[in-house]
Parts: structure tokens; sequence; C-alpha cells
């Protein structure tokens, strides 16, 4: 059986106003299996893109998250894919904060990648619209 491993770094905003990025998301594919996992940037910190790959990478590694379908060919189809993953399985977090709120919220981490996602989303069924 062959295996296909693409690794892909993301960066995503985490409102319509901000311009920085938030976190960086890892991703490898094979055998009907999507597994990703995320870094994000706590907000009193400044970005630092090799850090967020490294945690990403490690977290990838040690605790992906697993999505088990046929893995689509098009890499915006697999970011697709991941956003809705992560609207899903982080919506029942308190999505209504504002980034200020989250700074003093200790999993401001899986607001944040929520956030991203649903930008993400939005922006891309504008696109295709």
């Amino acid at each position: 059986m062959s295996s296909r491993h693409t690794y892909l770094y993301h960066y995503r905003n985490d409102t319509k106003s901000s311009k920085f990025p938030v976190g960086c998301l890892a991703v490898q594919c094979e055998n009907n299996e999507i597994k990703y996992a995320f870094s994000t940037c706590s907000p009193l910190d400044k970005f630092n893109s090799e850090l967020a790959q490294k945690i990403a990478f490690g977290r990838l590694k040690n605790k992906p998250q697993v999505i088990k379908t046929e893995v689509p060919t098009s890499g915006h189809k697999i970011t697709a894919c991941i956003m809705q993953h992560i609207v899903q399985h982080n919506g029942n977090h308190k999505n209504d904060l504002t980034l200020e709120e989250a700074r003093d919220w200790r999993n401001h981490r899986h607001f944040l990648a929520l956030k991203a996602a649903q930008f993400w989303l939005e922006r891309a069924q504008k696109l295709h619209a």
C-alpha cells in the first residue's frame, strides 16, 4: 500500500481586522487519513513562525487530530476539510469572546483556532460563490 505525505503550513488571521498570523497548522495526509495539529501564539507574545512550526509539527508527531476520509487531491479541499473539523470540534468553546477577553482565557489556543477556521471558511465561501 502506498502512502502520500504532505506537509502544509498555514498562518491564519484571528479576525477580519487583524493583519498578523496567530498560529501554524501542520498537516500529514496518508492512507485515507488527514492528520493535523496546530500551534497558536499567545496574544501577549510576538508571533515567531519558526517556533510555531516546531510546536505544530511536534504536536502532529505526538498527538495529531485525525480525520478519517478519502484524502482530496486539492490542497484547498484538504484545508477546507480541516477547517470544518476545527469548527465542529471546537464549537463548544466560548466562541463569542473577543480577542481581548481571550487573553485571560486559559484555553485561548482553541478559541484562536476556531476563529481562524471560521474566518477561513467565510473567505473561501465568498471566493467560490
